[in-house]
């Protein structure tokens, strides 16, 4: 159902028009709010030395030094509508920023990255790892 951008009164909905109307809203909402917590946990994780060190402990077979790129890019999309609905203006200006200097570093890298254990002694992965930290310290701040 597709609900024109003109005043329109509740009433003229059916009960299974409205029913439809909200779950598309609180569905809308349960996305948008996931996006956001992925966003949250990505530059956490790309952050995070020990867990990106831990993560290949426990899932040997994860190549986490491709992760760090492929979990940005899969969930970054900032020309989507509901991205906007996940944060505000400032936030996405962030993000923005971060993800600028992001795809900068990202062209300096080998094609072939190294596994993480050796990935962390870059100056690629310092840069990397100090910008999601600052992203997020600017995120939580405002």
């Amino acid at each position: 159902m597709i609900v024109p951008y003109i005043y329109t009164s509740w009433q003229a909905f059916s009960r299974d028009e409205k029913y439809k109307l909200k779950m598309t809203i609180n569905n809308l909402d349960k996305i948008s709010n996931q996006i956001r917590k992925n966003i949250f946990e990505i530059l956490e994780f790309l952050g995070s030395k020990e867990s990106q060190l831990e993560y290949q402990k426990n899932v040997p077979i994860a190549q986490v030094s491709n992760e760090l790129f492929n979990q940005w890019y899969d969930n970054y999309y900032p020309k989507c509508e509901i991205h906007n609905m996940a944060f505000n203006e400032t936030e996405r200006e962030i993000l923005e920023n971060f993800n600028e200097i992001f795809n900068i570093i990202s062209k300096k890298t080998p094609k072939d990255l190294p596994f993480i254990d050796e990935f962390v002694t870059t100056n690629e992965w310092f840069e990397l790892n100090q910008l999601a930290k600052k992203t997020l310290d600017n995120l939580i701040t405002i």
